[in-house]
């Protein structure tokens, strides 16, 4: 998962840096306008049920920082949790018991 969500990074931060004219001042996309532009209603209603049913605090603090931050820096937050976890299930896993090894 921590691989794809690189990947996007990758893809956002060139498509960004490819989108300007030449000359022009880098002007990254954000999270936010992404969503809109790939289906606003639904981010519309995810506010919409985030302020009335959960917290209007929780839309401001947590939600709109991160709908205001590059798609670039987002992907790259999510990669590293993913990788994070990774390595704390991979170190919290069962390891096998080399006495108990099956031998043919």
């Amino acid at each position: 998962m921590a691989v794809i969500f690189i990947a996007a990074m990758v893809v956002t931060l060139l498509a960004d840096w490819q989108a300007g004219p030449q000359g022009a001042a880098y002007h990254a996309t954000t999270a936010g306008e992404l969503w809109h532009k790939a289906h606003a209603p639904s981010l519309n209603l995810t506010q919409a049920i985030t302020e009335r049913y959960i917290s209007p605090a929780l839309w401001s603090a947590v939600m709109l920082p991160i709908l205001l931050a590059p798609v670039w820096v987002v992907a790259l937050g999510k990669a590293g949790f993913f990788a994070l976890l990774a390595v704390i299930l991979h170190l919290s896993g069962r390891r096998r018991d080399p006495t108990q090894a099956k031998t043919d």
